[in-house]
């Protein structure tokens, strides 16, 4: 099989089943050219000549570097550069990810491999020798074409995580989790809803902006409000979009029986969220509109004010002339 074949199929495979980050996908197609190290006639042999040619001279091809105990070899050594920081885990554990998944691809080609070396046993897939693969035969350049073609599709999926990718594609809570966690850090992430509103059953679909996670629901916000999954939207389908890119910034403020509005003034911005809770002497004239069928994100219980994802606008306006104690965190959003 050649370099290049082994390369794409090491490397979406690792981008589906570990991650898509680009020194895992090298590493695991690294990995992926280690079982040819059995030949001076291969990219790797050429390029390690002095340890190819010391193998070739005492190895049959696709025997030793072929078999599972190299590949436990490789993962001992992977263990040890995870565990002094050289490599992050996933990248370590692409390196002998990336040989195995060459070593059973080799088992599709027409001489097959000793996967149990020293026991020689040659392993192969495929009854009839004529279906097996034959290096640079048309069948592998489709083989290659296929592998490619995945190795697109993952990187698009979300960083290649199967499972995530999957749950994209059906359209639950933990694809979206996966694009927050991944890309929420430095861009806007959107939600594309499919569901009704809990209070009057009519339709919700649309495109939300996700302002924050309660446990696995999201608070989301759109032109008409702010809303939460699972209670004022029933969601039957549910996936994330990467937005314009964007600068997260979380914040506290801490107040002492002292004016709100001087800490808060100097915050900027349409996306500008305030979450916490504050004692403060409201009186009677102080009143907290809520809207049906809307999240409630200021909450008056008592003297004490309860704020969850609320605009900073709102909380500006309602707090101007108000003293109170507590703590607020600030979540801003800076589109770049």
């Amino acid at each position: 099989m050649m370099a290049l074949t082994h390369m794409a199929i090491a490397a979406s495979i690792t981008a589906f089943a570990i991650d898509a980050n680009p020194q895992t996908l090298l590493i695991a197609a690294l990995g992926s050219q280690i079982p040819d190290l059995d030949s001076t006639d291969s990219y790797i042999g050429k390029l390690c000549y002095p340890i190819a040619h010391w193998i070739q001279e005492r190895y049959p091809h696709r025997t030793i570097t072929h078999c599972l105990y190299f590949t436990l070899g490789l993962a001992t050594i992977s263990i040890a550069l995870f565990y002094f920081q050289l490599l992050p885990l996933s990248a370590a554990l692409a390196l002998p990810f990336g040989h195995l998944i060459s070593c059973v691809s080799d088992c599709f080609t027409k001489q097959g491999v000793q996967l149990f070396y020293p026991r020689r046993v040659w392993a192969i897939c495929g009854r009839n020798p004529h279906a097996r693969l034959a290096t640079g035969s048309p069948a592998e350049y489709w083989v290659l074409a296929i592998f490619m073609s995945l190795l697109v599709l993952a990187l698009n999926f979300n960083e290649g995580n199967l499972k995530d990718s999957v749950a994209q594609v059906l359209g639950n809570s933990s694809g979206v989790e996966q694009v927050l966690n991944s890309k929420g850090k430095d861009h806007l992430i959107y939600a594309q809803i499919a569901g009704t509103h809990a209070i009057d059953r009519s339709p919700a679909d649309g495109k939300y902006l996700i302002i924050g996670q309660v446990g696995n629901e999201f608070i989301l916000q759109n032109d008409m409000g702010i809303y939460q999954t699972g209670k004022e939207i029933l969601v039957t389908r549910i996936t994330a979009h990467t937005g314009s890119k964007a600068t997260v910034k979380i914040s506290q403020l801490s107040f002492t029986d002292e004016s709100i509005a001087p800490l808060l003034f100097p915050l900027d911005g349409k996306l500008v969220f305030v979450s916490g809770e504050l004692s403060i002497d409201l009186g009677e004239d102080l009143i907290v509109n809520q809207s049906p069928g809307k999240f409630t994100t200021i909450n008056r219980l008592g003297d004490v004010i309860k704020l969850q994802s609320a605009p900073l606008v709102d909380v500006y306006q309602l707090l101007f002339h108000s003293f109170g104690t507590g703590n607020l965190t600030i979540k801003s959003l800076e589109v770049r």
